[in-house]
């Protein structure tokens, strides 16, 4: 599908510089002239280019959590708390009890298991790609961003 893209802009293999696959529909290529973000979404490749003799910088940074899961996580263990203080039958405050609860924990456990992930930012003038980058590719976007900052900004 990559080459597909690449025939369509007319890149050919020999231009590009340096290549980086954040995953299997992200990909980072960098030409003599263009960095190009291929970016596949609904079978459609969305690209984002920026001139190379424009590109002013990068900034790479952890990117938050969401946060609003632990909470309901919290907020869930509350009602489950005050759904079997107050309810009339022993039975079904015990099972809605556990069942809330069991939600807000797999709610807590999935909010710290979520591993971390970076965002990248490649900036030209006022143009900005934004890219998310998995913890296992980091040291590859690295490598990427020391030849840009060494061959590309002045």
């Amino acid at each position: 599908m990559k080459d597909d893209i690449l025939n369509k802009f007319n890149i050919s293999k020999e231009e590009i510089l340096r290549e980086l696959e954040i995953n299997q529909n992200n990909h980072i290529i960098i030409t003599k002239s263009f960095i190009y973000h291929i970016n596949y979404k609904n079978n459609e490749a969305l690209i984002s280019s920026i001139k190379r003799s424009s590109f002013d910088g990068y900034n790479l940074s952890i990117k938050n959590k969401n946060s609003t899961q632990f909470y309901w996580s919290i907020l869930g263990i509350i009602c489950a708390v005050g759904f079997w203080q107050l309810s009339s039958d022993i039975i079904i405050s015990a099972i809605g009890g556990i069942f809330i609860t069991l939600i807000s924990i797999f709610l807590a456990i999935d909010y710290w298991i979520t591993p971390e992930k970076f965002l990248l930012k490649l900036f030209s003038g006022t143009d900005i790609i934004s890219i998310k980058i998995h913890k296992e590719i980091l040291g590859e976007c690295r490598e990427i961003l020391s030849y840009l900052n060494e061959n590309t900004i002045n």
